[in-house]
């Protein structure tokens, strides 16, 4: 039965992509590819929830794939960047960074909160006497799950900085891109000087 599963699950991906990615901008494409999770809820649920979760993210991978390839081009075109990339978390090497805001006299007469700090790997960046700085790096769920410890004790803020990334491949394709520009102006302005 989970070959079946992966079969049907590969078939419809290949009639999605075929028939509609080409006519519609990547909103539609979500559009339609949400369309058909919801008429196919159920299903999809049950899938989720058994041994075949591989084969149903395999396949939502693989028409978001298309659709994130025509956000990427739509980015390049609407902001003001170099050159926009995508990658998937197997391709890179993501961290991010939290901050917390406490209070100081708290850390002081809570010795848990001490605890709480060192079992999470976190460490201290500001002491005053009103508050100090907590900062995590991690995953979302790591930088999280201190969040959630420390709001016993009063946090005054916290802000997250979201993933912090860097390729794992051993081609530098900005690097590649910007010297590709460099390039393209040199012979710009040779073109130039010989008008």
């Amino acid at each position: 039965i989970y070959a079946l599963v992966e079969d049907i699950f590969e078939r419809e991906a290949e009639r999605v992509i075929s028939q509609n990615m080409e006519h519609f901008s990547w909103q539609e494409g979500l559009a339609k590819s949400l369309q058909f999770a919801i008429e196919n809820k159920k299903a999809i649920y049950h899938i989720y929830n058994s041994v075949n979760r591989e084969q149903l993210e395999r396949y939502l991978l693989r028409i978001s794939d298309d659709v994130m390839e025509k956000v990427v081009k739509q980015i390049e075109k609407c902001v003001d960047v170099l050159r926009a990339f995508l990658w998937t978390d197997d391709d890179i090497v993501y961290q991010e960074v939290a901050l917390y805001k406490v209070s100081t006299s708290l850390l002081i007469d809570e010795p848990h909160l001490e605890k709480i700090i060192r079992a999470h790997g976190a460490r201290i960046l500001d002491v005053t006497k009103e508050y100090t700085v907590i900062e995590k790096t991690g995953h979302y769920r790591e930088t999280q799950a201190l969040f959630e410890e420390l709001k016993r004790y009063d946090i005054r803020q916290f802000v997250r900085s979201g993933r912090i990334t860097i390729t794992k491949s051993p081609r530098e394709y900005v690097t590649e891109y910007i010297a590709e520009q460099e390039i393209r102006a040199k012979k710009q302005l040779k073109d130039d000087d010989a008008k």
